[in-house]
């Protein structure tokens, strides 16, 4: 159970991370055309 607390601000962060990047690449191929 405390594993699992602990892994969830990781797992949040990761997640974070990846949607940061993926809005990155939206915005470039919007602006690129």
């Amino acid at each position: 159970m405390t594993l699992a607390l602990a892994l969830i601000p990781l797992a949040l962060l990761l997640l974070r991370d990846a949607f940061r990047r993926f809005a990155a690449d939206k915005d470039r191929e919007l602006s690129e055309g």
